[in-house]
């Protein structure tokens, strides 16, 4: 049996996956990657064993590619290999290797998935590169992840070309360091401004992302609806403005998510409003791992909420600030047509502000919460009470602890259409209601034995 053959394993569901990184022969997560092809890096030998595999891919019959992954900067990266002449001879053939399998699936029509490039060295940044154009050129892969931390400066370009993907769907980068440069930028404008495909974009830890030239591609583009941004590192408020600007003029973006920048948090505020207020298109917007001083109380952005005739989904994981978000939110939501789903992942949700929504008036249609499992565990008392005061809130509770069965019934009733029972509902309606709370014999207790049925 040949090497590939022992590391080729197709999933239970018939794909296939590739994995050519570092990898100890002793690692015993064999049976947690049985469809994976992994080769053992450890020492200088190995690199011509890594060739032989490649070179052996090219002959062997792939049905169902799902996931070619390449760990570019373990080639060559260990003590044996001292010499910068040694790395780019590893890292020259092992690239031009790889680009042969490329030009094998393309000739074949073996098209993948997904392509996984990463790296944590400075030396790697080319060798992706070269991988990157191959691959755009010859169209191979809907989605591309590149992942790369490297403190290397005046790189020739890790995207170049790969605006020439006529499959590509999904592109996701993360970096740490300055190894994006302005060649990357035009590259990225030029894929934003011509695709016909691409439908998500995630782009994270990017310290010079060059807003100006991403917002122009964002002008100019009408396939995205999915689009992770980090502004962490924004400090040019002009663009940032810009941007904002553009994102409430796209005419396919429904989901959003983004950081804030810390150094330009006011016209962050303002491109929020912008943003809600205009856009027709947007539906899920997403605020997450805000720095502390970069936060933001929901009250500033109550203008963009009330006037938004889209959106449905407002999240978000350490983002907010101040103790009065969740009595602002229920104050705005009859303003809020659209809105439906309430996901806090905070931690300043405050027991006063709780007892607030007790004495709210109740809301026309029901709306879905998430909060985190340590505020329901520390606030259950109150929580339950809002929940039976507003039977239209229809808490997701998971892993409650000590807050008790009591709070998760109130759960499920609220879920399940509580709300209906002090509205004129003909009964022919209920045994819906009761089949879908069928998986709990208290809960259809409830139902038979409460008032609402002993009254008809």
């Amino acid at each position: 049996m040949s090497v590939l053959e022992r590391y080729l394993v197709h999933s239970k569901e018939g794909f296939v996956d590739f994995h050519l990184e570092e990898f100890s022969d002793d690692d015993e997560s064999d049976e947690e990657n049985e469809n994976e092809i992994r080769t053992s890096n450890n020492n200088r030998n190995n690199h011509a064993a890594e060739l032989d595999i490649l070179e052996e891919l090219c002959h062997s019959p792939i049905s169902n590619p799902r996931c070619f992954s390449i760990d570019v900067g373990a080639w060559g990266n260990d003590d044996t290999v001292n010499d910068t002449d040694d790395h780019q001879y590893i890292n020259n053939a092992m690239v031009e290797s790889i680009q042969r399998v490329f030009h094998h699936f393309a000739e074949n029509q073996i098209l993948w998935k997904t392509l996984d490039l990463h790296s944590v060295q400075d030396h790697a940044t080319r060798s992706i590169g070269r991988l990157v154009e191959t691959s755009s050129r010859l169209s191979l892969f809907r989605e591309m992840e590149i992942s790369i931390v490297s403190f290397a400066q005046n790189i020739d370009g890790i995207f170049t070309g790969i605006e020439q993907n006529q499959r590509l769907e999904l592109l996701e980068i993360h970096m740490q360091g300055d190894a994006f440069s302005e060649a990357d930028a035009f590259s990225l404008e030029r894929l934003l401004t011509t695709t016909k495909t691409l439908r998500t974009l995630r782009i994270c830890g990017v310290m010079n992302l060059r807003l100006e030239s991403l917002g122009r591609g964002l002008a100019a583009n009408t396939t995205l609806d999915s689009l992770s941004i980090d502004l962490s590192s924004a400090v040019d408020n002009d663009s940032l403005n810009t941007l904002f600007s553009t994102l409430a003029t796209h005419p396919s973006l429904q989901f959003l998510e983004m950081t804030a920048s810390n150094a330009c948090r006011e016209s962050f505020v303002k491109g929020l409003n912008t943003l809600l207020s205009f856009s027709k298109s947007l539906e899920h917007l997403s605020l997450s791992n805000f720095h502390e001083n970069g936060r933001l109380a929901l009250e500033e952005v109550s203008d963009g909420l009330q006037q938004s005739r889209s959106l449905k989904v407002i999240e978000t994981y350490s983002a907010l600030r101040g103790d009065t978000n969740m009595s602002t939110i229920f104050q705005l939501l009859p303003d809020c047509p659209t809105l439906e789903r309430l996901y806090f992942y905070e931690q300043c949700i405050e027991q006063q502000d709780l007892e607030k929504l007790k004495s709210m008036k109740r809301l026309d249609k029901p709306v879905t919460l998430f909060l985190s499992a340590h505020i329901i565990n520390y606030l259950a008392k109150t929580i339950q009470e809002v929940l039976h005061c507003h039977p239209e809130i229809q808490l997701i509770a998971h892993d409650l602890g000590k807050a008790g069965k009591s709070l998760k019934h109130l759960c499920d009733l609220n879920l399940h259409g509580r709300y209906l029972l002090d509205r004129n509902v003909p009964l022919s309606l209920w045994p819906h209601v009761l089949q879908k709370c069928a998986t709990k014999e208290d809960v259809l207790y409830f139902f038979l034995k409460g008032p609402a049925f002993a009254a008809r």
